[in-house]
């Protein structure tokens, strides 16, 4: 066994003994029950440094890596959005075929000329007959 386990053991109070490297286990466990046990001579004990003050934590030599955050996607629309057409203008009294001289002669109502026209509204530039 190695120094860390004996010294473990002997901490324990386990009785180790040693013997010298080749020694059949047999001849060792006669010589342990004889009350043989072998001298610091025969069979030196395993060498036991000394405590070790503890040192100080030290700071790593390269800062640790930590990975950019993941940046949050940007939604986009599965296919382009089409472009929304124009409003058209809303037709005026002044391009009705009812309007003349400031007045509206389906309604006889006195309407300005760029004001929207109304639901009867018919523009002059309609062929004859249109409807």
């Amino acid at each position: 066994i190695g120094p860390n386990a004996i010294g473990a053991l002997q901490a324990a109070g386990v009785k180790v003994y040693t013997f010298p490297p080749g020694t059949p286990i047999k001849e060792a466990v006669e010589k342990v029950s004889k009350g043989e046990i072998p001298q610091p001579s025969e069979y030196p004990q395993p060498f036991q440094a000394p405590p070790q003050a503890p040192y100080p934590p030290q700071q790593p030599q390269v800062p640790p890596y930590y990975p950019p955050a993941p940046q949050p996607q940007a939604y986009y629309p599965p296919f382009p959005m089409p472009a929304r057409p124009p409003i058209p203008e809303p037709p005026r009294h002044k391009d009705c075929i009812h309007y003349k001289n400031g007045k509206c002669e389906f309604w006889n109502l006195a309407v300005h000329a760029d004001d929207p026209a109304c639901p009867f509204f018919v523009p002059k530039n309609a062929p004859w007959r249109w409807w």
